[in-house]
């Protein structure tokens, strides 16, 4: 009969096998969702690549699971388990390091602009911390997504900070975005974009004398939308779009994707615009079904671009105001023109 502890051992010695059964099921798990979105340029099916961008954004989570993997493989004296954790790593975290932007060189004495973007949330009712934010902080420019007509109402209230309001009246889908600024608007336009998504409010700004080109985007979110891949559609479209735009340009929304994923890559390289400084994780700001993402589970899906003359130097997040978004408010240089040399 065997004795207690030959049980004892041959108990903990089927745990282990189960354990590291267990992590080898998962970093396999974790291997493939983090190889996947590497192959994204290959010909799938516009469905099946609108998944991929779903796990591209992915890729902080997935990097945190194959940590705990790799740290509790090592406890576990799994050599080869850290080693196929470690590059899952690697796979998911060069990508999200390689896109935060370092803080662009501009000249101390620069002029800047102070501007926010925000996706309010269309069920945030928490109007009056809202006002209140942004009448202490007093931004010049304000980009504003998933509105409602309740909310437009709200904001007109502000008038006396922001003369000047760009958006329109029609459903929801076409016009929920919002641009409010203290310079007057040359010219404005809200909606569709040519007729198709996604929804912008774009205002011809007055500042200083000089034409800046302000523009408040929403893009839908990743998952395919009858058998497309909407989000990319509406990328490239943007894209297309912006191309015809001369001079400074300033752009803020909720762009619903990192800067690590290939949608917004291809914006960046398509346009030319240049993305905020730094790491800002937006999303989610709210508890989801009870639990609450930790702060290095969010997400940084909310961005502001520049091009042709304004130059993001700095960003920071706001405060939870009701919304699944916190806001992000960043500092951007506005240089003197330049004057053209005599000859």
């Amino acid at each position: 009969m065997p004795s207690f502890w030959e049980n004892r051992a041959r108990y903990f010695h089927a745990l282990a096998r189960l354990t590291a059964i267990g992590l080898w099921m998962s970093v396999l798990l974790l291997l493939g969702a983090a190889i996947l979105p590497w192959l994204a340029g290959l010909p799938w099916p516009q469905s099946s690549r609108a998944w991929l961008t779903v796990i591209e954004n992915l890729r902080l989570p997935i990097a945190a699971a194959a940590l705990i993997i790799a740290v509790t493989s090592l406890v576990l004296r799994r050599g080869r388990l850290v080693v196929a954790a470690s590059f899952a790593i690697a796979l998911c975290g060069v990508p999200v390091v390689a896109s935060i932007q370092g803080q662009p060189p501009v000249a101390a004495e620069t002029p800047t602009l102070k501007v926010v973007t925000f996706n309010i949330w269309t069920r945030n009712r928490q109007f009056d911390r809202i006002l209140a934010y942004l009448r202490e902080e007093q931004p010049d420019i304000v980009f504003l997504e998933e509105l409602k007509e309740k909310h437009k109402q709200v904001f007109a209230s502000l008038s006396d900070l922001y003369p000047t309001q760009v958006t329109c009246h029609e459903s929801t889908t076409n016009c929920e975005t919002m641009l409010l600024s203290r310079f007057p608007a040359r010219r404005q336009h809200a909606g569709r974009i040519d007729g198709a998504l996604p929804s912008t409010a774009l205002a011809e700004l007055d500042v200083d004398g000089r034409t800046l080109t302000a523009i408040a985007v929403h893009v839908v979110w990743p998952f395919p939308f009858r058998g497309q891949d909407a989000q990319r559609q509406q990328v490239l479209h943007l894209a297309q779009s912006l191309q015809a735009v001369e001079g400074p340009l300033l752009i803020g929304g909720d762009f619903n994707g990192g800067a690590w994923v290939r949608n917004q890559r291809d914006l960046r390289e398509l346009t030319g615009l240049s993305g905020e400084p730094g790491f800002h994780p937006t999303w989610p700001a709210l508890p989801i079904h009870g639990i609450e993402a930790p702060q290095w589970l969010r997400l940084p899906i909310d961005h502001l671009f520049s091009r042709g003359g304004p130059v993001i130097i700095a960003a920071e997040l706001g405060p939870e105001l009701g919304s699944d978004h916190l806001p992000l408010m960043a500092r951007v240089a506005w240089p003197p023109a330049t004057r053209a040399s005599p000859r």
